[in-house]
């Protein structure tokens, strides 16, 4: 079966601003096959964001292998959706949020307010930060 994601020898280097490399990632290979689901864990700051980054084509690694469906991962596919773990990052921060209203009759033809498990999903709006 061709992986649907492969990584060979992926390493990411970074300046740690001081002039001196800091090795974020080193020599990581996987492959991940259409349908097949993984779990990147581990610390606090051992790496799997910058991983994650890598594989979704929004960081580009030091050195090392990124193919999708076996084409070299030179940008963010058109396909792959990136979550940030951050919410300051996120496409909802500063969304207001408010539940829709939707009124229902009783039996007696008269409005009921609506109940928790008859309420409808909140609408979102995005508000200046």
């Amino acid at each position: 079966m061709e992986a649907r994601v492969s990584l060979r020898n992926v390493r990411k280097v970074f300046d740690d601003g001081n002039g001196k490399p800091l090795v974020a990632i080193d020599g990581i290979s996987l492959e991940a096959a259409r349908g097949e689901f993984l779990a990147i864990v581990g610390p606090s700051g051992c790496g799997k964001s910058t991983l994650l980054k890598i594989i979704a084509g929004l960081l580009e690694s030091t050195a090392g292998v990124v193919e999708e469906d076996g084409r070299r991962v030179s940008g963010p596919p058109k396909r792959f959706v990136y979550l940030f773990q951050q919410y300051s990052r996120s496409c909802l921060h500063g969304a207001r949020c408010s539940p829709m209203s939707r009124s229902r009759s009783n039996r007696q033809g008269k409005q009921a307010a609506p109940t928790s498990a008859s309420r409808p999903p909140a609408i979102c709006s995005t508000v200046p930060s």
